[in-house]
């Protein structure tokens, strides 16, 4: 028999059917919010009240940086609920190469969405290569931009190579390999932001 001490919810959406499970088991609730979960505007009322009773419902809410836990106090949450909580990576598998790094190669990791900002980062990139004439961009990942963004690359004359969805084994030798991971991340039109992507960790410890 399972008899769980505590109930963890991940992402905020889950935290009201995750409520009447931790009541029904009599146990502590802990939520943690990453991003759209808070940052999207709340377009109703009701869309707002429900916010307010999943922060009533949790004992603990867990922020992953700072961006998103003053997004909770902005949104209702008391300030002696949450917690910052950085989420970490495995420091063991995400590690620097032993060879030599591309002087040259700006790598993305991610989905080809609006929030992501990569158009920006193919503009920012014709700038760079004017100072650095032979740097390339890799973008690992694909979306429903991705076809726009191919476009934009080329009229930039910026060389992009796009090489799709990649295995987590895949994302760790670009990492190594690449001189900069990017990661222009920005607001979509409906408020979606990130918390603390985790590819800005495993890039850092690689």
């Amino acid at each position: 028999e399972t008899k769980p001490a505590v109930l963890h919810a991940h992402f905020g959406s889950s935290a009201l059917p995750a409520s009447r499970i931790a009541k029904a088991l009599g146990i502590p609730l802990v939520v943690t919010y990453h991003g759209m979960d808070i940052t999207v505007r709340a377009k109703t009322e009701a869309e707002a009240e429900r916010r307010r009773r999943a922060f009533a419902a949790a004992d603990r809410v867990i922020a992953v940086s700072q961006f998103i836990a003053d997004a909770l106090r902005a949104a209702g949450c008391p300030d002696e609920k949450i917690t910052l909580h950085y989420i970490g990576v495995d420091t063991q598998k995400f590690t620097p190469a032993t060879t030599p790094r591309s002087a040259s190669e700006v790598l993305f990791v991610g989905r080809l969405v609006e929030k992501k900002g990569v158009i920006h980062l193919e503009r920012a990139m014709a700038a760079v290569r004017k100072v650095v004439p032979d740097a390339t961009l890799t973008i690992a990942g694909d979306g429903p931009l991705r076809e726009g963004l191919a476009r934009e690359a080329e009229a930039l004359k910026v060389p992009a190579t796009f090489l799709g969805v990649q295995t987590p084994e895949q994302v760790q030798q670009l990492m190594r390999r690449a001189a900069v991971l990017a990661g222009p991340s920005i607001a979509d039109n409906r408020g979606n932001a990130e918390g603390l992507p985790i590819t800005f960790l495993e890039a850092q410890a690689s």
